[in-house]
């Protein structure tokens, strides 16, 4: 007889059916005994266990927690700590499906971890509450928090069902899993019935087992007891599947006339295992990287290939031999060998039970004792870190880097999925004093980008410096663009524009030295400028301002520029001074002369330098015989025009001479008459007078005597 301390350790994987199936149709399930020979597929290695320390335990629908309940066959009461079991009166049929236990983390399967729900979905009949030894008794069952089991009460139930489902941690949705259990310690009338159609494979029962089957049912016939060690009384289940349900009971107790067995307090129980009624063939292997199968990394970040295995639960004569992981990686990445790691399904770091080993891109982990039991029935992740070896060209494999693993036993070789890692890549960009194609992100390895760049101005800023991965590139070959091609690295790239000055020249009248740019900071340049003939240089305005032109005639030297700048040089026509002369011509008498008129022109220049100009004015026999000079029928006139007289202000007088005596000034422009003087004014204009004589002596000459007119300066 069992006693109430026996454990019950059981899981269950089971997906749920997507064929509908009756809960009272059962359909036919295989069942087969195991011999020597007999290896079971590895690919249902995974069986869920309580882990302590990581498994959290979550009852549902526990409203009563009567210590009477603990009570055993001999209405002794057991002390059972309530931070180990909660109990669940059965008092209505409104339970069916309501009360049980979720267990969070039961273990991981192919890299992903499990929970559990534990419920009792359903029953044939339940007896009433009565008394044993004065002390009141309900159905009742008790739900483990510390293990995956639970009890129900002896004489109190008939065809409980119990149903297991699997979801993905911390969710309600359910993961089909791939897993085995063996039900342990089946004796005393004690019954299961599998329910196909729910993902179940294969039933297994030891070669020399002392249970009976009968279609789905498997029962032990006798009432004698046996120990849950003893194989003859397994039963080894292998299904793929999220949702599972069975039924189990006593037949002896359901057999007793209920009313007879009112006051009874005794308890049964199945218990689960790992271990398995034959040994299982070399587990399957998957492998992730970062959780993923395939997986896109920036540059030469670290990432994980991580090899997932479940080993089954080897009994002691089922241990392997020998047992290693391999993993070769590609020759682009290298191996963070100092961060290789073993992990078990409770995140305990289990590296040291291997030797680890790297040799040309190959990591090997060998188990060490193979006859540890403790290595068995337990989840394992084999943690490669790896990164991209810096520069690597990674075209061959089009940016889909494969890789796979191999676990091998002596019981053959696995090898497993493959996952894939594509590399990326950036490129950062930046300018000084200009603008450059914003920084790329996410770039596939092996492709190409090309940057443009510019200054914020042109006429302001030219590229200085082209800085790709801290080395300057030659500007003239890339005066406007770069082009990365077959990308395997991150980059830089900087565009370095300097500031530059600009001195714009302008000219009227005259030439000057052309508009200069792109001039660097500190340095000088020269403007030089000229008039054009008949023009002179009346002003120089450097930004905007004027300067002496008496210091600056012929250039401007900017020095040191740290500024644009602006030069312009005005010319101006030349002015002329046109003195005319009118005298009468029945005056003239070339016997006495050829009449001769000087004039004196003094004033300031408009550099303010003090100028004295002469000019004459002669009236010979031509002028009077071509009668270009005729002005009327009394006088006649003669000019002359003055072109080299710098501009400025000044006064025109003429002077005396001994036989004409000056009568009148007339016909002045660009200026005023003053007395016997005109007062003109050549800057920005020309000037024109016009002085009249009369002849006042006709004595003293003789043909040939020369008469030497008087002046003063």
């Amino acid at each position: 007889m069992k006693k109430l301390s026996k454990t019950l350790v059981f899981a269950a994987c089971i997906f749920m059916s997507m064929i509908f199936v009756r809960p009272d149709r059962l359909l036919a399930v295989s069942i087969d005994h195991a011999t020597n020979d007999t290896m079971l597929d590895a690919a249902y290695g995974f069986t869920p266990r309580f882990i302590p320390g990581i498994t959290q335990a979550i009852p549902f629908g526990m409203t009563n927690y009567d210590e009477d309940n603990y009570q055993d066959v001999n209405g002794e009461i057991t002390n059972i700590d309530r931070e180990i079991c909660d109990t669940a009166r059965i008092t209505s049929n409104s339970q069916k499906g309501n009360v049980g236990v979720r267990y969070n983390n039961v273990g991981t399967y192919k890299g992903q971890i499990v929970d559990l729900k534990l419920m009792l979905e359903d029953w044939n009949a339940v007896r009433p509450s009565g008394t044993y030894k004065g002390r009141p008794t309900y159905p009742t069952i008790i739900f483990h928090k510390k293990s995956i089991r639970a009890q129900p009460q002896a004489f109190a139930f008939k065809g409980l069902k119990w149903s297991f489902t699997f979801y993905q941690h911390g969710t309600n949705n359910p993961i089909k899993v791939s897993m085995h259990n063996t039900f342990q310690d089946m004796d005393a009338t004690e019954y299961m019935i599998l329910n196909d159609g729910q993902g179940i494979k294969q039933v297994y029962l030891s070669n020399d087992t002392k249970l009976l089957t009968s279609d789905n049912k498997i029962y032990f016939p006798s009432s004698s007891s046996v120990t849950e060690w003893e194989k003859t009384n397994w039963t080894t289940i292998l299904a793929e599947t999220s949702y599972f349900n069975f039924t189990y009971g006593r037949q002896r107790d359901e057999d007793t006339n209920f009313s007879t067995k009112l006051g009874s307090r005794s308890f049964y129980w199945w218990i689960f295992t790992g271990e398995a009624v034959a040994r299982f063939s070399t587990p399957i292997i998957t492998e992730m990287v970062n959780g993923a199968s395939h997986i896109t990394v920036h540059d030469d970040d670290v990432f994980n290939y991580e090899i997932n295995t479940t080993i089954p639960q080897e009994g002691t004569g089922y241990h392997y031999s020998y047992f290693n992981v391999k993993d070769t990686v590609a020759d682009c990445f290298s191996v963070e060998t100092n961060k290789i790691s073993v992990v078990n399904d409770a995140g305990q770091n289990v590296t040291s039970l291997f030797d680890v080993n790297v040799a040309n891109q190959t990591v090997t982990f060998n188990l060490k004792n193979t006859a540890d039991s403790s290595f068995y029935g337990k989840s394992y992740r084999f943690i490669v870190p790896c990164k991209k070896k810096k520069g690597y060209d990674v075209s061959r494999w089009r940016n889909e880097i494969p890789n796979n693993s191999t676990i091998t036993t002596d019981r053959g070789s696995i090898n497993s999925n493959i996952v894939y890692t594509s590399i990326t890549h950036n490129i950062i960009s930046s300018a000084l004093n200009g603008n450059i194609t914003e920084s790329q992100y996410g770039i596939n390895a092996t492709d190409s980008r090309t940057f443009s760049y510019a200054s914020m101005d042109s006429s302001k800023y030219v590229l200085e410096n082209l800085v790709v991965d801290g080395e300057s590139k030659d500007i003239s070959k890339y005066p406007n663009s770069y082009t990365f091609s077959n990308i395997n690295d991150d980059h830089t790239i900087e565009a370095r524009y300097k500031r530059v000055y600009t001195i714009e020249t302008s000219a009227k009248g005259g030439k000057i030295t052309e508009t200069q740019k792109h001039i660097n900071k500190g340095e000088s340049r020269t403007i030089t400028y000229k008039p054009d003939n008949g023009y002179y240089l009346r002003s120089l305005k450097v930004d905007g301002k004027e300067v002496d032109i008496k210091k600056f005639p012929n250039s401007y030297t900017f020095s040191n520029i740290t500024d644009d700048h602006t030069i312009d040089a005005e010319f101006l026509p030349k002015p002329t001074v046109v003195i005319k002369k009118n005298i009468k011509k029945d005056d003239i008498y070339f016997a006495h002369g050829t009449p001769t008129f000087i004039f004196k022109i003094s004033g300031t220049d408009y550099l303010g330098e003090e100028q004295i100009y002469y000019a004459t004015i002669q009236f010979t026999k031509e002028d009077i015989e071509s009668g270009n000079y005729v002005k009327d029928g009394v006088y006649i006139q003669k000019d002359i025009a003055l072109k080299d007289i710098n501009a400025g202000t000044y006064e025109i007088s003429e002077v005396d001479v001994s036989r004409y005596s000056l009568t009148n000034i007339k016909e002045v422009s660009g200026g005023v008459k003053e007395a016997n003087l005109a007062k003109i004014t050549t800057d920005r204009q020309s000037a024109s007078v016009t002085f009249v004589n009369d002849r006042i002596r006709y004595d003293l000459y003789t043909h040939n005597d020369m008469y030497i007119n008087q002046f003063s300066e």
